[in-house]
């Protein structure tokens, strides 16, 4: 009676090709490039903290991920330090042992399709503050990825636009509260977001 997806866009589009033969209903879920607006007032230590984690969550394969965390500009360096600290606390290993924090990616194709991202981020000018796309060190086998940090990205570079799906954070610097707005709102997706402020009203 009904087909629910949670996948890629261009998987989806064939879900809701295949279904409308037979007039099912679709409820399609297709990706995001979620924002995480760090505003001014915040706590940026816990703000960056959290927003690490979040977007890093099942090794950066959650379409809801914060990948895009928007900071303000005067406060961009500090924020690109703590995420680099955060970020390098992420141990890689295998799934069931307890002291990993990162496991690998779901297949060879993805772990590709990632490290093709992050030389593309590198290529356009961003600022690789750690990771990287080589195998982890100590990891020779496996569909590992490095947790992996951009700073100084631009709305324009390929990586703060497409989908990644794999733990890649972007910093983005913005100027006031309008430009982060309109940043928040520079992509083709609108999943979710994250907004952190000392004080809830603002």
């Amino acid at each position: 009676d009904m087909v629910s997806f949670t996948g890629s866009t261009r998987a989806g589009k064939r879900v809701g090709e295949i279904a409308s033969q037979t007039v099912k209903r679709v409820a399609l879920e297709l990706g995001g490039k979620s924002p995480n607006v760090i505003l001014d007032d915040a706590d940026l230590a816990r703000a960056v903290r959290g927003g690490v984690q979040n977007c890093y969550l099942n090794s950066g394969q959650t379409c809801s991920a914060w990948t895009r965390m928007l900071v303000p500009r005067a406060k961009h360096d500090e924020a690109a330090r703590l995420a680099k600290e955060t970020a390098e606390r992420f141990t890689l290993g295998r799934a069931l042992d307890p002291a990993t924090k990162l496991g690998p990616l779901v297949s060879k194709k993805q772990q590709e399709r990632v490290r093709a991202y992050i030389r593309k981020g590198i290529e356009e000018g961003a600022t690789l503050v750690t990771g990287g796309p080589e195998q982890p060190e100590g990891l020779p086998k496996g569909f590992f990825v490095k947790p992996t940090v951009f700073a100084n990205v631009k709305t324009s570079m390929t990586i703060a636009q497409e989908e990644i799906f794999g733990p890649v954070l972007c910093l983005i610097p913005y100027d006031d509260e309008e430009d982060a707005i309109r940043i928040a709102n520079d992509t083709i997706y609108g999943l979710a977001g994250g907004v952190w402020s000392g004080d809830v009203e603002h």
